[in-house]
């Protein structure tokens, strides 16, 4: 194919010589994929920026490959250059009026090329085929060029160079070797497969799939996803870190450590562990719940509340503070310890024990029932009342007061007569007679 032009057209100029390529290409590679041009070192012709730049985009916008190789130096010769002569000897003494004459003269039949005996599917090169396109050429039975090898439809993944025999390097894979294996692929360097990316030793924690660059799902971490969060991880669907299973916002009351599976150790609670069992609670250890610090056997005596930190209030003691102070306790409002209930005052008179709830026994009155009951109180065993020591049933003759220790003075006697006190004078004052039955201690006056 010749392509002709006047100066009124165009000029003599890398435009118009990579027009000409780029037309014919368009035509010629409707039913090829990649093609070899060969030039001679003609700098405003063929070897230039403008055709570069040409060749570059119609491989882009076509999806296809052109291979553009230069001729050596002082072997320039080709094929088309006996074109090129055959035409100027028909022009030679032809006077041209017109461009259509140029046109018409250079229609000569030209000595066809013989083709070169083209190789067999599958080979290629110059002297008798003898090589083998490679496996690793993408497309059924791996096509090449028959000349030089170069595969017509690129590389199997995996593979690259002009005859696809490289393969990637460590770190890549695919296509021309154009993608890079996973950051998060297992091992030292991330190794992958060099086809398909899958990577060799599994994933590094937290990722998952062929190719490792799938995070976990929420609520899985570790080596492939195959562990769950810990269900005491805080917060809602237990969020945890999808590589080493940390807990993001802490652990549930109860549990610690970094993914939450460690429960409180005896006498610990509450977040991460930080709190301590209270003191008060029941029990040996005082023992309470991990998760709430709720006492497991109840609180001691003294104490209320889930976790036996209430002391009880005044008038309470005993555990869960359900029992009063004795109304016998000593003081203002009858306190008492509010752990065992007994009166910090001493007790009411009549009284005694450690919460002043036994009363005195017969004989006996006063504070802690310190103090007995008067001989010279009437009655058997000489009874009187266990709060201030009254005698119940008088004093015996001879005697006064509540308690029946005072002595009748002189000149005095105190006789129970049925139910009632008499008192009798004796005449002579300095007569002195017994205190006890009035009997004359120096006898009667004459008469």
């Amino acid at each position: 194919m010749c392509y002709l032009w006047n100066e009124a057209e165009g000029s003599m100029s890398a435009n118009e010589f990579a027009s000409c390529l780029i037309d014919y290409l368009t035509e010629k590679m409707l039913q090829f994929n990649r093609c070899i041009i060969f030039s001679d070192g003609c700098t405003y012709q063929n070897r230039n920026h403008v055709l570069a730049s040409a060749l570059r985009h119609f491989c882009k916008n076509q999806d296809k490959t052109v291979e553009q190789k230069f001729l050596e130096r002082g072997h320039t010769q080709m094929e088309v250059d006996s074109v090129h002569a055959t035409i100027e000897k028909k022009l030679k003494g032809v006077e041209i009026h017109s461009p259509l004459t140029t046109s018409k003269s250079s229609r000569v039949p030209g000595k066809q090329p013989e083709p070169l005996p083209e190789c067999p599917s599958g080979k290629y090169g110059v002297k008798n085929c003898q090589k083998s396109c490679s496996t690793h050429c993408a497309g059924l039975r791996n096509p090449c060029s028959h000349i030089d090898g170069s595969c017509l439809s690129g590389c199997d993944p995996g593979y690259k160079g002009k005859t696809c025999n490289q393969q990637c390097p460590s770190g890549k894979y695919g296509g021309n070797c154009q993608k890079s294996c996973s950051t998060h692929c297992a091992g030292l360097r991330n190794p992958c497969s060099h086809t398909d990316g899958s990577c060799l030793s599994g994933c590094d924690p937290g990722y998952k799939g062929k190719t490792c660059n799938q995070q976990c799902p929420s609520g899985k971490y570790g080596g492939n996803c195959q562990k769950s969060c810990s269900t005491h991880c805080a917060g809602l669907r237990n969020p945890c870190s999808h590589t080493d299973g940390s807990c993001l916002s802490g652990c549930d009351p109860g549990y610690k450590g970094k993914t939450c599976n460690q429960q409180c150790p005896s006498g610990k609670y509450g977040g991460n562990c930080q709190k301590s069992c209270s003191t008060h609670c029941a029990g040996l250890r005082n023992p309470c719940s991990h998760i709430d610090g709720s006492c497991l056997s109840g609180c001691d005596p003294g104490y209320k509340g889930k976790t036996c930190n209430q002391q009880c209030l005044s008038g309470k003691y005993g555990g869960n503070c359900q029992k009063s102070c004795s109304t016998h306790c000593a003081g203002l409002r009858n306190p008492c310890s509010h752990i065992d209930g007994s009166c910090l005052s001493g007790c009411d008179p009549g009284y005694k024990g450690k919460t002043c709830n036994q009363q005195c026994l017969s004989g006996k009155y006063g504070g802690n029932c310190q103090k007995s009951c008067s001989t010279h109180c009437a009655g058997l065993r000489n009874p009187c009342s266990h709060i201030d020591g009254s005698c119940l049933s008088d004093c015996d003759p001879g005697y006064k007061g509540k308690t029946c220790n005072q002595q009748c003075p002189s000149g005095k006697i105190r006789r129970k007569l049925s139910k009632e006190l008499q008192l009798l004078t004796v005449l002579d004052f300095r007569n002195p007679c017994s205190h006890i039955d009035g009997s004359c201690l120096s006898g009667c006056d004459p008469g």
